[in-house]
């Protein structure tokens, strides 16, 4: 089935720039990826990964092409080692129109197909668009890639073939955390005990998810939900919203403990926010992206994730998992 598209210029296609003043949080400026050649919420973090920069990417790992108006825009971290091979990872996709505007409704669902060499890998994926809680729709592709290479990206969007491209790499070098993996068992900010995260949450009044540390929480054996999320220092305006879900969410959900981690450690001690220092739990889980999830069951492993954009129904659905 091909999708229909509603436009009705909801805001324009950002850059991939990580935002480096936190008053320029508006509809044209994008999610802060944590990407380049060292572990980074802004330019200054000094954790490398050993990967090439986005600025400084070897071969073409991500991709945004058109055909006709539209285009196929990834809402995730590229130029750097994202998609590990062999582990089903969520793609979250937007569509842009040829003045750049993101589209806020997709009716119907969008069919993906996965090529390598010209080859189809697997069978078509169908998926909806989400939209609960935000301004602007986007499709999380779920699917696997078996082999490290770079694949093309297909999607049927009103009888047009919008294509992308991406890189999936050896496991060994996607440092993130993936589903069925473990999460570090590291300390968290909590009200007691700071870590000298300041803030340790932008969101005002302050949301009731610092009270338990992550390491205290998966030793105890619970579920886990933690976000890696700001309100106002987040660089595109769909983060705080995003936040917000999160935290409402996880009120219907008691027995799980969930716990909101800040990604920078010192951001009202800077003069810009590309100099602030990453938080401890960005650090050791190499976080990419903000928002960033993790769903954690009561073994320690990650059973679901989710990073930049996630709707509403999308949360419920990974909350469920693990209560």
């Amino acid at each position: 089935m091909v999708a229909a598209i509603t436009r009705r210029d909801p805001g324009t296609v950002p850059s991939r720039d990580v935002t480096t003043n936190p008053e320029r949080r508006t509809s044209a400026s994008r999610r802060a990826f944590l990407g380049g050649g060292a572990l980074a919420l802004g330019a200054a973090a000094a954790v490398s990964v050993g990967a090439c920069s986005a600025q400084d990417t070897p071969t073409v790992e991500t991709g945004e092409a058109s055909l006709g108006a539209l285009r196929l825009v990834p809402a995730f971290p590229v130029g750097v080692p994202y998609v590990a091979t062999g582990v089903t990872t969520r793609l979250p996709w937007q569509i842009a129109q040829g003045d750049g505007s993101l589209l806020d409704r997709i009716d119907g669902p969008v069919r993906f197909t996965v090529l390598r060499d010209g080859e189809t890998v697997g069978a078509p994926i169908e998926v909806r668009a989400r939209t609960e809680g935000l301004t602007r729709a986007y499709l999380p592709l779920l699917t696997t890639f078996p082999d490290a290479l770079t694949y093309e990206i297909v999607a049927e969007v009103e009888g047009a073939e919008l294509r992308s491209r991406l890189q999936a790499y050896d496991p060994a070098v996607v440092q993130t955390p993936q589903v069925g993996g473990r999460l570090p068992v590291v300390a968290t900010p909590t009200v007691d005990n700071t870590l000298d995260v300041d803030p340790i949450c932008t969101l005002s009044p302050r949301c009731p998810y610092h009270a338990t540390s992550l390491d205290a929480a998966v030793q105890s054996g619970a579920p886990v939900a933690i976000i890696v999320g700001s309100d106002i220092y987040c660089a595109d305006d769909e983060c705080g919203p995003v936040l917000d879900l999160f935290v409402a969410t996880a009120a219907a959900f008691p027995t799980v403990t969930t716990i909101h981690a800040e990604p920078y450690k010192n951001p009202t001690a800077v003069r810009t926010l590309s100099l602030a220092a990453p938080a401890p739990f960005t650090i050791e889980a190499t976080v990419r992206a903000e928002p960033s999830t993790f769903f954690v069951d009561r073994t320690g492993t990650i059973v679901g994730r989710a990073d930049s954009l996630v709707d509403g129904g999308e949360l419920r659905e990974l909350f469920g998992r693990i209560s």
